[in-house]
Formats: C-alpha cells, structure tokens, sequence
C-alpha cells in the first residue's frame, strides 16, 4: 500500500502521531522510559470499525469523511471538528483552538482509557450528544423538516430536565429551551466544560446555514 500523500486532514493528524506500545528501562540509567509507534492506519480503523483500505481511501479523498466517524477521530485525538471537516490538512488546532500536539493525543488516549473518572465520561457522552445532534440537524435541514425536528428535540430536553434533580443549571438551560435567545449555562464549571463542543455545534451550524444559501441559490 502506498504511502499517504497528507492531502487531507486525517492523513495530516495520523502523520503527527505516535501511540505508546510499552516501556522500558534504560540500561545506564535504570529508568523507566515509555515506547511509542507511528500512528498507523490499523489503528484508526479500529477505531472507526472498518477496514484499513477504507482509511487509506479516506486519507487520499477518494471516500469522503462522515460526521459519525469524524466525531469518533475527535474523541480519540481531542483534534478540532472544524479542522477535521474543513478539508485544508495546514495549521491542525485542539478543539480548543490551540494549535495541536502529540501532548493533545496522549491525554485524549489516557481520557478514553480511563473512563472512570465522573467528568471525563460526561465530557464524552456529551460530545456524542452534539455529533449525534448535530448529524440529525443536517439531515432535518435536507428534508425541509426542520420544524419538527426543533420541536422533538425540544420535547425531549423537557422531559430529561423533569426527569432528573432541578439544580439552578438545571433550571437555567430548561428555560433557555423556551427562549429566541442562546443557551443559557448554570455556572462556570459547566461553561468551562461544555464551551468547545458548543464551539463545535456553532460550526455544524454554519455548515447548515451555508447549505441553506447553496441550495436557494440553485433555485433561481
């Protein structure tokens, strides 16, 4: 198989990255060192679940990424969506708009292999949330359903929001829900937390607004 030619963004980010394979202990030394292997295609179709011909097709731009799959590349790197999406393999950034580094995929990998942590496993469900969210707006938006969907998505957040105990956040985002006007956040801690997906949505946002504008234009 040939080597990628990093004309897309996922062939950019794999080219980056190293995965630790061990350890070793340094013979003069006597410390522990930690052993690392070129991020290989193997690795990211395990985490896509298909084929390593299919990565190879997608890093070459034969076979276009999907949001499903390009959430999933997020979690496992912490890369930016945006950049991910955008289709230009310069200027890689972390999902926090720093540019990115290795340092970024290690502390994806140890999140992703330690999902005890309370936090870090709200962090994740709620970036599948947003892709999930995300993915269904477009597809609303294609089929010109998107008042039913606004009004699903609605009904739901309802019904989770009485579900569960009605902290001030709580109340805060459920009357949110009710209002023209943005999102409204309890407390600093869930700003902090929820800001870079919300980053994220405000791009699939755009993306709908700019299909929006194509497609009136193809009408006239």
């Amino acid at each position: 198989m040939r080597p990628s030619q990093l004309r897309t963004p996922l062939a950019k980010l794999r080219s980056m990255l190293k995965v630790q394979t061990g350890e070793k202990i340094k013979k003069r030394s006597g410390k522990t060192v930690k052993t690392y292997a070129p991020l290989s295609r193997q690795d990211v179709a395990g985490w896509l679940a298909c084929g390593v011909d299919n990565v190879s097709s997608i890093e070459s731009g034969r076979v276009k990424l999907t949001g499903e799959n390009a959430q999933i590349i997020m979690q496992q790197t912490h890369i930016s969506l945006k950049w991910l999406c955008a289709g230009d393999p310069s200027n890689p950034i972390h999902f926090t708009g720093r540019p990115y580094e290795q340092k970024h995929f290690d502390e994806a990998q140890r999140q992703m292999k330690d999902p005890s942590l309370p936090a870090l496993k709200a962090q994740r469900e709620l970036a599948n949330g947003v892709g999930l969210i995300s993915t269904i707006l477009l597809r609303a938006v294609q089929l010109n359903e998107f008042e039913l969907y606004a009004s699903k998505l609605r009904n739901t957040l309802r019904d989770i929001f009485q579900r569960f105990p009605k902290t001030q956040a709580y109340v805060d985002l459920s009357r949110s829900i009710d209002m023209a006007g943005g999102t409204s956040l309890g407390d600093g801690e869930s700003q902090r937390m929820m800001k870079p997906m919300l980053d994220e949505w405000d791009s699939q946002l755009l993306r709908v607004v700019d299909f929006n504008r194509r497609r009136a234009k193809g009408r006239h």
